[in-house]
């Protein structure tokens, strides 16, 4: 298990107000409120998420004339997120007018299905990120290719594959990045991720959006980043807690360590979680000799004996049991379905050391190691089922099960004025919604322990940044290029 020192310089955010301009796939909105604040960037939209360069402003900044230390004046990155359900680039401007860098501006671009999806073959998974490729070689200045690192990192959709069929994935990505583009490939461009690791990355992202990393300051926030295949939990203990030495990790910022408590449950993504919780009906029934049972997780039109696609999106094979909905629109409905949720979280998995949160692995108490003073921000999926019930930026588990009932009594008018958003489709439309909400709460609650009433953040942006593990990769490799 992960237990490494990473070390970041403390790069500096600048505070841009740029206004989206045109772009492919249609420009990213920004309704925040106030500069500080968590900006609404659609998660898929394309194109800009605070603004872009121009052929005029692509080798110069408004920052400075001159850069410190002899370096470029500006400089790129690229890391390319192979997540479970589709691959995005995200490209970075820096500017090096100080010590060190200055991010500016933030661009990305997503392609569907994920990685995952190539299974038996590696080649079309190549073919699915050549417009992205192409797309990244046309925004970055040909002058700096050169100079500009790319890296692709694969997460949890890849991670559940097997080795061999994985790495033969990575191997023709490899082999398409190096051969269509000219762009600086660091050590060990393109990997699988560890989930720790990604969940290290989403914290120190989000902390430095937010102005909390600094050689002073010691108060910052945790992260909860909930994928299709795996949720990672990270947070910096708030004392001197005694914890795993695989369940930790000592980053260093400036020269000064911190050591984090960061776990990634493998298996335990949203869209993973469906097929957990169908899994568990099914089982259920077929060990009482049933062949159909119904169940208030879904509505009245609901009737599979099949398992829905997870995040290899191998077709899954028919059963001999049927789940059908209910017709109920009880306010208990959503009771009812928690209890299976909350059955598939491994709850009296025995762990190393108490306390516990589940699936066999230990976490420190909330209560002492990370109080009710500190944040704790909801990330990805999170966020996207947030959203849609315009609960604003902060929340506590009560709004959400208070949310998630009116979405389990399958009612639609109880939710007919629902905005729609990115998640609409799926939360709304969907088989799932129920499922996937059910089981935001069930994991908060009964999986990481926290408090009902305790007041937790969801952000998609900060200072039109994306909030994702993706800044801190791109930092790392602009930091291996200073340092050597």
């Amino acid at each position: 298990m992960l237990f490494s020192k990473l070390s970041f310089f403390a790069v500096l955010v600048a505070a841009v107000t740029a206004a989206p301009a045109p772009a492919p796939s249609g420009a990213a909105k920004d309704n925040s409120t106030a500069p500080a604040a968590p900006n609404k960037c659609g998660p898929d939209a394309g194109g800009p998420v605070n603004g872009t360069w121009s052929a005029d402003t692509a080798l110069t900044t408004d920052k400075c004339k001159t850069a410190y230390g002899g370096r470029p004046l500006v400089q790129y990155a690229a890391i390319l997120d192979a997540g479970s359900t589709g691959t995005r680039v995200h490209i970075y401007k820096f500017n090096n007018c100080k010590k060190n860098p200055e991010v500016e501006v933030e661009i990305y671009k997503k392609v569907k299905p994920g990685l995952s999806s190539f299974t038996s073959k590696p080649q079309d998974a190549a073919n699915s990120v050549k417009p992205l490729l192409s797309w990244t070689m046309e925004m970055i200045p040909k002058e700096l290719h050169a100079k500009t690192p790319i890296a692709l990192k694969a997460t949890a959709g890849l991670r559940m594959l097997d080795k061999a069929v994985s790495q033969k994935i990575l191997d023709a990505v490899h082999t398409e990045i190096k051969s269509s583009t000219d762009f600086l490939l660091p050590k060990d461009p393109v990997v699988v991720m560890g989930g720790d690791m990604e969940g290290v990355y989403a914290w120190w992202s989000l902390n430095v959006l937010l102005g909390d990393i600094d050689d002073t300051n010691s108060k910052t926030v945790g992260t909860i980043e909930m994928g299709g295949a795996s949720t990672q939990f990270a947070f910096l203990p708030a004392t001197k807690v005694d914890m795993p030495a695989d369940l930790q990790d000592t980053v260093t910022v400036d020269g000064k360590n911190r050591t984090l408590y960061t776990h990634s449950y493998l298996g335990f993504g949203e869209i993973e979680a469906r097929t957990k919780v169908f899994n568990s009906i099914v089982s259920d029934a077929a060990a009482k000799g049933q062949t159909k049972v119904s169940n208030p997780c879904f509505n009245s039109t609901f009737s599979s004996n099949t398992p829905p696609e997870n995040t290899s999106n191998n077709k899954p094979t028919p059963g001999k049991v049927t789940v059908t909905g209910t017709n109920s629109t009880s306010t208990n409905n959503f009771d009812q379905c928690y209890q299976v949720v909350k059955a598939a979280l491994n709850l009296n998995k025995t762990c190393e050391k108490a306390p516990c949160a589940f699936d066999g692995i230990s976490q420190p108490d909330l209560k002492t190691a990370f109080p009710d003073d500190r944040g704790i921000y909801l990330l990805s999926s999170f966020y996207d089922n947030i959203e849609v019930f315009s609960l604003g930026e902060s929340v506590t588990i009560n709004d959400l099960k208070a949310a998630g009932s009116k979405l389990c009594q399958h009612d639609r008018s109880l939710i007919a004025n629902l905005p729609k958003t990115s998640g609409y489709q799926w939360l709304v439309d969907g088989d799932y919604g129920c499922v996937d909400m059910v089981f935001s709460v069930a994991l908060l609650q009964e999986g990481f322990k926290i408090s009902p009433t305790r007041k937790l953040y969801t952000a998609d942006s900060v200072n039109g940044f994306n909030t994702g593990w993706t800044l801190s990769a791109a930092i790392d490799i602009i930091e291996n290029q200073i340092n050597v």
